[in-house]
């Protein structure tokens, strides 16, 4: 009999392997109803003021305000500052000022990947260098965009995306490609 048994030690280690793993235990959408966020973020943009990204490659700095509508649904406001580079000895910049919707897809752990798709007005200015603006054109663009929000805490998330701002009638306004990076406040609903 002595054989058999095992000691207490042992017994109880045992126990604890034979038990099934801990479920995975998915933190709560970053984007909810009722939620506000906002973020300010930068970033770098090609544009095809004359179709090379070495020489048009230039920044883009703005900020963005978030309300949830819904379980990963949200509608956004966003202002952005875009430089977006020279053409034959002029300076190109524009100012957006967009509405949108963002959507987060499926969620994996922590990370939240979205869609989301701005429109709303872009004026470019374009000058001599040194000199005043020469000629600034309003125009209405669409912007739709991908990314993934990472959160770090309850309140704080960086955002990682990617977007196209695609001007309705594409002259005199070039389409930009923006890579941006942001820091994201959060206030959860009824806090």
């Amino acid at each position: 009999m002595a054989l058999c048994a095992l000691p207490a030690f042992s017994q109880a280690g045992a126990a604890a392997a034979a038990s099934p793993p801990a479920p995975l235990v998915i933190p709560p959408a970053f984007t909810e109803k009722g939620d506000m966020s906002f973020e300010g973020f930068g970033g770098v943009n090609s544009s095809g003021v004359d179709r090379d990204p070495v020489q048009t490659a230039a920044g883009s700095a703005g900020v963005r305000a978030a309300w949830g509508i819904g379980h990963k649904m949200a509608l956004t406001g966003t202002f952005l500052y875009d430089d977006i580079g020279k053409t034959g000895g002029f300076s190109v910049t524009a100012k957006e000022f967009e509405i949108g919707v963002q959507r987060v897809l499926r969620q994996r752990g922590r990370i939240e990947p979205y869609l989301r798709l701005d429109a709303g007005g872009v004026h470019q200015h374009l000058r001599i260098e040194g000199f005043a603006v020469l000629n600034g054109a309003t125009q209405f663009a669409v912007a739709p965009g991908l990314g993934i929000l990472v959160p770090l805490t309850r309140f704080f998330a960086f955002d990682f995306g990617v977007r196209a701002v695609v001007p309705v009638q594409p002259n005199p306004l070039p389409w930009q490609i923006q890579g941006l990076v942001g820091f994201v406040f959060r206030k959860p609903a009824g806090r």
